[in-house]
């Protein structure tokens, strides 16, 4: 029997920087490559997250280029954010790491920057979710009792804890130095948490530099430190980020928008294969 013919839509991040894929896995960039041109013809679109992502793509595949579609990926978390953070109320600023890997994601460096901050601001608090053994203290070169200084290991959470974590968190730091889409950072910034992240592509695209947050240079401990102090001692420019960041999920990411620019490429791919059809 000769198959049904169905469009195929392909969804993916584009291409990452080379280093990515040195970090992050088994794949090179040169197997992603392979892929999109053994499969990329045979689709009739190509759903890529970022517009970095496609550029990259469309560098080395040009002749993708009529079937690439910029459709960032839906973001589904609680439908109701916090109005007002915990902090409004207790004057604890809380900074949140989520990251299973976590040299990969920077930890050490926020551990660095945290132990400095907190001689000067006794009123931090930072929450770890991530994977480590019994001596991540020693990720950062800290000294003493976790506890002592207003620091919460978690294990991997539920993710409905970890949105928890989210509504009480001021800032989401994430130093890291590898990333295609930052999920839990988005999450964050659903949740109205300020975003400090890392500044390669894609994520100043997904976090507007000095609009959501701050960008700052993987391993930058120095860099991370000032940004971090700069909203710790401005707290009206922290609130600003927090509405911005909030604001921008609901215009980017927010799934009921998302899901009318892919009910747009589906009716253009739909109408684009009855043509050929009945060609």
């Amino acid at each position: 029997f000769p198959l049904p013919r169905i469009p195929v839509v392909w969804s993916s991040q584009g291409l990452s920087p080379a280093a990515y894929y040195e970090r992050c896995g088994p794949w090179s960039l040169e197997d992603v490559l392979f892929l999109y041109r053994v499969l990329g013809p045979r689709a009739q679109a190509l759903l890529i997250a970022t517009a970095s992502g496609a550029r990259s793509l469309l560098q080395w595949c040009p002749e993708l280029e009529e079937k690439v579609h910029v459709v960032p990926a839906p973001v589904l978390v609680p439908s109701t954010a916090p109005d007002v953070k915990p902090s409004q109320q207790d004057g604890v600023v809380r900074l949140l790491f989520v990251g299973l890997d976590p040299t990969l994601k920077g930890l050490p460096e926020l551990l660095q920057a945290y132990v400095w901050l907190r001689r000067r601001h006794s009123h931090l608090r930072l929450e770890v979710v991530t994977r480590v053994s019994k001596r991540w203290q020693r990720l950062g070169g800290m000294e003493g009792s976790p506890n002592a200084l207003g620091i919460r290991l978690h294990p991997p959470l539920p993710h409905e804890r970890v949105f928890e974590l989210m509504r009480e968190a001021d800032i989401f730091v994430s130093p890291t130095h590898a990333d295609t889409y930052a999920i839990a950072a988005v999450e964050a910034m659903a949740h109205r948490c300020a975003i400090v992240i890392s500044n390669f592509d894609p994520l100043p695209e997904l976090f507007p530099n000095a609009e959501v947050g701050f960008l700052i240079a993987p391993g930058d401990v120095r860099g991370l430190i000032e940004r971090l102090e700069s909203l710790i001692a401005n707290l009206d420019l922290l609130r600003r980020f927090q509405e911005n960041a909030r604001s921008r999920y609901l215009a980017v990411h927010d799934p009921v928008r998302i899901r009318r620019k892919l009910e747009e490429v589906f009716e253009r791919v739909r109408a684009d294969a009855r043509r050929s059809w009945r060609c």
